[in-house]
C-alpha cells in the first residue's frame, strides 16, 4: 500500500513538474514572439514575401528615400477598418524606410474631419480611397483607382510609380513643364488619355496644354512640346511658332494616328519631314506570328533596337503593344546633322498598306513589304550655326489610351521618350507589379493552336480514354 502510495504521489510530482514545465516554456515562447514582432517591427530590415514582391522597392525608390530632406504628410481618407490593405502594406514601408521624414495617417472623412481641413485642399468633397500627398511646397492628390489596372497580363498595381512619383512631386524643387498642344481636336487629356496625364505627373512633370492660336512664341518653361494625334492642319503660323522653338533647340513629340486621306496633316508633317522622316498615312499589319496580339495582325507587338529610350526596356525583356500602328519612314534625302535612329519596327514578314479604298485584309501589290518603323528618335547634331534638338515620332497614340496604356511597356516608352527629350534620362524605372496573375502570354497563331489543344484536342482525348474503358469493362 505504501508502494502504491508512493507512485501515486511520484506520478502526481511529474505532472505538477510537467505543468509548470509547460507554463514556463509556453510564456517563454511568448515573450520570445512578442519580443521578435516588436523587434521587427522597429527594424528597418524587411522581407517581402509576397510572390511578385510587391513591397519591395525599386533601387530609384531607396535613393529618393535615404535622399528626403523635408517633411512629407500622406493622409489616406478611409472609413475606419476599412482600408486598403496592400496600400496600407505599402505605405508602412515607405514610413519605415524614410527615417521618419514621411508620416502617414488615416482619416475618417466622417468622423474626423478636423484632420482632413489640416490639408486644406479646398475641394467640395473628397471621396474614400483619396491619398493626399503634401509637403510645405505643393500637394498631390491621388486616388487609390488609378493605382490598379487590368492589363493584358492581368492584374497590376501600380503603387509605387504613383506613391514614390507623388513623393518626388511635392518635393522637388522645379518642375519641367510638359506642354501638349491642343486646338485641333486633339487626344484629350481630361478622357481617354486622363491616365497618361495622371502618369506623367507621377514622374514629376507639370502638364499643360497650349492653344498655338495668336502665340508668338512657345512659352520659356517648355522642357518638351507634344503634339498628339491632331486631326485638323496647323496654320502657317503655328508651324512658325513650332518651328522656331526647335530650332532654338526646343525637344518636341509628335504622334499620329491614321486619318481618312493622306493630306489633312501637311503643315504638322512637314515639320516632322525638316527633320528627315515622313508619316505617311498607312496601316501596318503584322504576318509574324509572335509579333502582333492574339489573332489581331494590326496589334503590333514591335521589336526594339538599342538606344537610351528602350535600354531598359529590353533589358526588362518587356514588350509595347501599338493598335492600328502608322509607318514612320526616313527621308532618302535627309540634313547632314541630323541623327536619325529608329526605337520600335516591325518584322519582314510585316507589310504596310496606303490605300483604304483596298477591302481585302490580306497583302496586294499595291502594298509595301516590311519592317516598318513606328517610332524613330531624331536628334539634331549642335553645330556653330544652331544648338542642339531632339525630336521623338511615334506613328501611334492609341497605345497611350486609358485601356492601352498598362500594357507592359506602352508607358515606358513614351516617359523613356519625354526624360531623354528633357535631358533628364533615369535609367531606373518603377514597373507595375502583377499581383494574382498567373497568366500565360500566347500571340498570333499560337493562340489559335493553344485553343484547338484546350478546347477540341483534350476534351475529345478525355472522353476517348473514359470509351476505352468502358468498353474493357463492358466485356469482362
Amino acid at each position: 500500500m505504501t508502494d502504491k502510495k508512493k507512485t501515486v504521489s511520484s506520478l502526481k510530482t511529474r505532472r505538477r513538474r510537467f505543468k509548470i514545465t509547460a507554463i514556463i516554456t509556453t510564456v517563454l515562447l511568448l515573450g520570445i514572439l512578442v519580443f521578435a514582432t516588436m523587434f521587427a517591427y522597429g527594424s528597418s530590415v524587411m522581407y517581402d514575401m509576397t510572390k511578385d514582391k510587391v513591397f519591395t522597392m525599386s533601387e530609384q525608390t531607396e535613393d529618393m528615400l535615404s535622399g528626403l530632406g523635408e517633411q512629407v504628410d500622406i493622409g489616406v481618407v478611409y472609413p475606419r477598418g476599412k482600408e486598403d490593405p496592400l496600400l496600407k502594406s505599402l505605405l508602412e514601408v515607405y514610413a519605415k524606410n524614410s527615417a521618419g521624414m514621411i508620416r502617414v495617417e488615416y482619416i475618417d472623412a466622417e468622423l474626423e474631419p478636423g484632420l482632413l481641413a489640416k490639408y486644406n485642399l479646398n475641394l467640395a468633397a473628397v471621396t474614400n480611397g483619396t491619398i493626399i500627398v503634401q509637403s510645405a511646397k505643393r500637394t498631390k492628390i491621388i486616388n487609390v483607382v488609378s493605382l490598379y489596372a487590368t492589363t493584358q497580363m492581368g492584374n497590376s498595381f501600380s503603387g509605387e510609380r504613383h506613391i514614390s512619383g507623388a513623393v518626388k512631386f511635392v518635393t522637388a524643387s522645379k518642375l519641367p513643364k510638359v506642354y501638349f498642344v491642343q486646338g485641333h481636336s486633339e487626344a484629350d487629356l481630361d478622357d481617354v488619355y486622363s491616365k497618361l496625364r495622371q502618369y506623367i505627373e507621377a514622374e514629376a512633370y507639370m502638364v499643360e496644354t497650349i492653344n498655338l492660336v495668336g502665340v508668338s512664341e512657345m512659352p520659356d518653361d517648355a522642357a518638351v512640346v507634344i503634339c498628339a494625334s491632331p486631326k485638323s492642319d496647323y496654320s502657317k503660323d503655328e508651324v512658325r511658332v513650332i518651328e522656331d522653338y526647335i530650332e532654338a533647340g526646343g525637344s518636341t513629340m509628335f504622334l499620329f494616328d491614321a486619318l481618312s486621306t493622306d493630306n489633312l496633316l501637311s503643315n504638322v508633317k512637314g515639320i516632322v519631314g525638316g527633320s528627315g522622316v515622313e508619316v505617311p498615312n498607312s496601316i501596318v499589319v503584322e504576318e509574324d506570328p509572335e509579333s502582333h496580339y492574339g489573332d489581331t495582325k494590326t496589334i503590333v507587338i514591335p521589336y526594339m533596337s538599342m538606344h537610351e529610350i528602350t535600354l531598359g526596356i529590353v533589358e526588362a525583356k518587356s514588350h509595347t503593344v501599338f493598335p492600328n500602328a502608322m509607318a514612320v519612314k526616313e527621308l532618302e534625302e535627309t540634313p547632314e546633322d541630323v541623327k536619325i535612329t529608329t526605337l520600335a519596327q516591325t518584322t519582314a514578314n510585316s507589310w504596310i498598306r496606303y490605300n483604304f479604298d483596298i477591302e481585302s485584309p490580306a497583302y496586294t501589290n499595291e502594298d509595301e513589304i516590311g519592317p516598318a518603323a513606328i517610332a524613330v528618335a531624331i536628334e539634331r547634331l549642335q553645330t556653330s550655326d544652331r544648338p542642339a534638338a531632339r525630336m521623338v515620332v511615334f506613328g501611334n497614340t492609341y497605345f497611350l489610351t486609358n485601356d492601352n496604356i498598362d500594357a507592359q511597356a506602352n508607358f515606358d516608352i513614351f516617359m523613356n521618350a519625354v526624360n531623354w527629350l528633357g535631358y533628364s534620362r533615369d535609367d531606373s524605372k518603377i514597373y507595375p507589379k502583377l499581383i494574382n496573375a498567373d497568366m500565360l502570354y500566347i500571340r498570333g497563331s499560337d493562340f489559335v493552336r493553344l485553343a484547338i489543344i484546350v478546347i477540341g484536342v483534350m476534351p475529345l482525348a478525355a472522353f476517348a480514354a473514359a470509351f476505352f474503358v468502358w468498353l474493357r469493362r463492358r466485356n469482362l
